[in-house]
C-alpha cells in the first residue's frame, strides 16, 4: 500500500502578491485566504499531477482520496480524483496551519469551508465521515507540531488497521506547510 502527499497546484496569490487585495474589491464574499488554483496553470499542473499519479498507482486497487477543506486543495485532488475514476474525501484535520497572525481577522469558525458547502459547490465531493479527525478549534501557534504528530499517527493506524485488510492506493492533498511533504511516496 502506498500513500502519496500531493500539493495543491499554483495559486493566484503566490503569484500577484496584489491578488487577494484586488479580488477581495471585486468580490467582497470571497474568502481571499481560501484561493482557488489559478486558472489556467494552476489547472495544467493538477492535471500534470493527476497523470503522473495515474502511471504510478497500482490501478487493480481501490483508490482513496483525502483532502484538506481548502480551495486549492479541494481543486487540486478533485482534478486527481476524476482521473483516477473516484471522488475526493473532504478531511477537516488537513486544514492550513491555523496560525493568529496569518487568520487573526477572519473568524475562526469560517476559515475552513463545510463539507456541506464544499459539497454545494462540486459534485463530486466524496460522502465519506472524516477518518483523521475535526478540525483545530483554537489556534494552533505553538500546537501545530502537535496536530502534524498525530496526524501522521492516525494515518499510520488506518494504513496499518483498518485499511490492511483492504489495500488501497491512499492519496493526501494538502497545502505545503502541512505535514511538509512534495508528492513523496512512502511505502507502509
Amino acid at each position: 500500500m502506498n500513500v502519496w502527499f500531493v500539493r495543491h497546484a499554483a495559486r493566484p496569490d503566490m503569484i500577484n502578491e496584489q491578488w487577494s487585495d484586488e479580488f477581495a474589491k471585486r468580490h467582497p464574499e470571497t474568502r481571499i485566504w481560501d484561493p482557488p488554483l489559478l486558472q489556467p496553470d494552476g489547472d495544467e499542473q493538477a492535471h500534470e499531477r493527476a497523470s503522473l499519479l495515474s502511471r504510478a498507482i497500482d490501478p487493480t486497487i481501490p483508490t482513496t482520496v483525502l483532502t484538506s477543506p481548502f480551495l486549492r486543495c479541494v481543486e487540486t485532488a478533485l482534478i486527481v480524483a476524476r482521473t483516477l475514476s473516484t471522488s475526493a474525501d473532504i478531511e477537516p484535520a488537513l486544514c492550513e496551519h491555523l496560525y493568529e497572525d496569518w487568520f487573526g481577522q477572519v473568524p475562526f469558525d469560517s476559515i475552513c469551508m463545510s463539507r456541506e458547502m464544499l459539497a454545494e459547490r462540486y459534485d463530486d465531493v466524496g460522502s465519506a465521515a472524516p477518518l483523521l479527525g475535526a478540525a483545530p478549534s483554537v489556534w494552533e501557534n505553538e500546537l501545530v507540531h502537535e496536530r502534524e504528530a498525530a496526524l501522521a499517527r492516525r494515518l499510520v493506524e488506518l494504513v496499518r488497521g483498518e485499511w490492511r485488510s483492504s489495500p488501497r492506493n491512499i492519496i493526501v492533498a494538502v497545502s505545503y506547510t502541512h505535514l511538509r511533504a512534495h508528492e513523496t511516496r512512502h511505502d507502509l
